[in-house]
């Protein structure tokens, strides 16, 4: 099991290579591993803060608010803090006048005068995280053709918002891979950005949610979720993993799918939707999530990379 001590051995091999610098993700959830993680193993001067959302809702409260107060946990008195305009007065009521941080906010677009070779649909999407890292490494003195050489030799893990042309029951849909976003806030922009993509293309969308039984929490999101702009955007919705019934009681529209094959998943979805349809694979990435996109990229084409 990953734990935050996962970080004591980052820092001895990058002490071990003598790195000049080194780059990690904060990995806790629990205010109290948030702690001991940032202010007592990895000190950093630096801090890159992409987003305040409501997650992880067991550990992290129900709120904004609560999500903040948490994070900034990991903004050591002395570092400089990069965040996007949105956040700052929000992490700043939360931190108060002596916190010892210094902000930095990034602009909108500030990514834009970069020359990128490639203007990938993760670009598109994750321009907001772009914007944030080009005014973070501007500060630190980084050149911009380093800069962009460093965006466009970037290589993206599984999780990265992708669409497939892929062939089943006789027709052409288009699968798109949105199982990372894990909140619903990311989860509908990466909803709008599927509509925009498919424009004049698209004939309907239809939901496939995949559930963690370990995170009923965010069972219980997605459920709100549902019930709100999420549900009124798509047209079906089919429902796999973990609490999937417990959801489609609550949820009128979701179609429980017991399964958990990837094939079989898409032939009994394929059989109910249109040609050109869109199966909007949302909710965790982890396990059957996984499995379904290492199918979409085994057995679909990549539409629009």
């Amino acid at each position: 099991m990953v734990s935050i001590l996962e970080q004591k051995k980052t820092l001895k091999k990058a002490a071990s290579l003598g790195v000049e610098c080194l780059v990690v993700e904060i990995m806790s959830v629990h205010p109290e591993n948030h702690l001991v993680e940032s202010r007592k193993i990895l000190k950093p001067d630096t801090v890159l803060l992409t987003n305040v959302r409501r997650d992880h809702t067991e550990a992290m409260g129900e709120t904004v608010e609560d999500a903040a107060r948490v994070l900034a946990l990991d903004l050591v008195p002395g570092a400089k803090v990069f965040l996007p305009g949105e956040c700052q007065n929000l992490v700043q009521q939360v931190l108060g006048s002596s916190s010892g941080v210094r902000f930095l906010t990034s602009s909108v677009g500030e990514s834009r005068s970069l020359s990128l070779k490639s203007r990938r649909r993760t670009h598109e999407v994750l321009s907001a995280n772009y914007d944030l890292v080009t005014t973070a490494a501007r500060e630190m003195g980084i050149a911009d053709e380093v800069i962009a050489r460093g965006i466009d030799q970037a290589v993206q893990d599984i999780g990265e918002f992708k669409i497939w042309k892929y062939k089943v029951d006789g027709k052409e849909i288009f699968a798109v891979n949105a199982f990372a976003a894990n909140d619903p806030v990311s989860t509908t922009q990466l909803l709008d950005s599927t509509r925009a993509a498919l424009t004049g293309m698209a004939t309907s969308f239809t939901g496939l949610l995949h559930l963690r039984a370990d995170r009923a929490d965010r069972t219980l999101q997605w459920i709100t979720a549902l019930s709100g702009s999420i549900g009124e955007s798509i047209g079906s919705l089919y429902v796999v993993g973990g609490h999937a019934r417990a959801l489609a009681r609550r949820v009128k529209k979701a179609n429980v799918l017991s399964s958990d094959d990837p094939q079989e998943i898409m032939r009994l979805v394929g059989v109910e939707v249109q040609d050109h349809a869109v199966i909007f694979g949302f909710g965790n990435i982890g396990g059957l999530g996984a499995r379904l996109v290492e199918h979409w990229n085994r057995n679909g084409e990549p539409y629009g990379t």
